[in-house]
Parts: C-alpha cells; sequence; structure tokens
C-alpha cells in the first residue's frame, strides 16, 4: 500500500462509517488504470479454470 501511495495511485482517506477508520481510495492517477485492470480481470476469469481457481476464492500468495 505505502508503494501504491507514493507512486500516487492512491490515497487515505477517513472512513465514514466507523471512527477513526482509514480507507484507501483510487487517485485520478489510480482511476485512469480502472480499464487495464478491468482488463486484467476480464482475462483471468476467461482463464480461471486453467489455473484450478474459481471465482470468487481468495488466491493463494505466490512467493
Amino acid at each position: 500500500m505505502r508503494d501504491l501511495t507514493e507512486a500516487g495511485l492512491i490515497k487515505k482517506e477517513k472512513g465514514r462509517k466507523k471512527k477513526n477508520a482509514e480507507v484507501y481510495v483510487l487517485t485520478a492517477r489510480g482511476e485512469s488504470l480502472r480499464s487495464v485492470l478491468a482488463a486484467l480481470y476480464d482475462w483471468g476469469a476467461a482463464h480461471a479454470d486453467s489455473f484450478g481457481v474459481a471465482i470468487g476464492e481468495p488466491l493463494a500468495r505466490l512467493d
């Protein structure tokens, strides 16, 4: 999250639902990546079966 914040893609804001909560939101720069991220998601969804992953399941961390 720190790297994304430093790159100007996201920023921290105060949460609205809980007192003292903070949330991360996309900046204008981050928002400009929305179509790219959507395309990556679509590709992943189309190929998930070939990786043995069901959409909606958390992915295992790849180290």
